[in-house]
């Protein structure tokens, strides 16, 4: 695994990296870096914004079940994790996509934050709310993969209600903000709804 990184360190191509007490990669000097697992949604979150933005950035995998000692020591082990070229560890997905928006030339990609302030607002609004609702109830279901029936009665009776309404314009041609285009909220819940939906077949 290790041997076949070595030759991509600097460049766009993603690659795997062991865990447990092997040290991090060097840092790619040409371009950011983002850590993470495949099947993460919030890392998927932050893939999906980069996407959006059209913002370059190299992949990669780390075994979540065999966390690397320097993950861990940052952040406890959660991803994803982004490295800039000059070394520094940015966490968290939220600030990460903010990145993704930051790093985008204007113009560079999807806008993804209406033009409206109102809307704008409005988008994170729901964006917190969706944490508090969904996430907050969605995590205990994950964790006890799907054995613990009160948790997984406890999402059934609040969540779904919830993305339901989140969702009152399925079957139309708009998005979940009405919108012509799609908005960050897309992406933010997107992220989470394809997790679900693989894990639930």
């Amino acid at each position: 695994m290790k041997q076949h990184a070595e030759g991509k360190l600097q460049t766009l191509e993603r690659f795997m990296w062991p865990g447990g007490s092997e040290p991090k990669p060097a840092t790619n000097q040409n371009h950011i870096r983002m850590y993470g697992h495949n099947l993460c949604p919030f890392v998927a979150r932050v893939r999906y914004t980069f996407a959006c933005k059209d913002v370059q950035f190299q992949e990669v995998l780390v075994d979540l079940n065999d966390k690397s000692e320097w993950h861990k020591e940052f952040n406890g082990g959660m991803a994803p994790v982004l490295e800039a070229p000059t070394g520094e560890l940015i966490p968290e997905s939220g600030i990460q996509m903010q990145y993704a928006l930051d790093a985008a030339a204007p113009g560079q990609g999807l806008a993804l934050i209406p033009g409206d302030a109102i809307v704008a607002a409005q988008m994170r609004v729901k964006m917190a709310d969706f944490d508090k609702k969904v996430l907050s109830h969605l995590f205990g279901v994950w964790l006890s993969r799907y054995q613990d029936l009160e948790k997984v009665d406890d999402y059934v009776s609040v969540a779904i209600p919830y993305n339901e309404a989140l969702c009152p314009e399925v079957g139309s041609d708009k998005w979940l903000m009405g919108t012509d285009e799609m908005t960050l909220l897309d992406v933010y819940c997107g992220a989470i709804w394809d997790f679900f939906f693989v894990h639930s077949q």
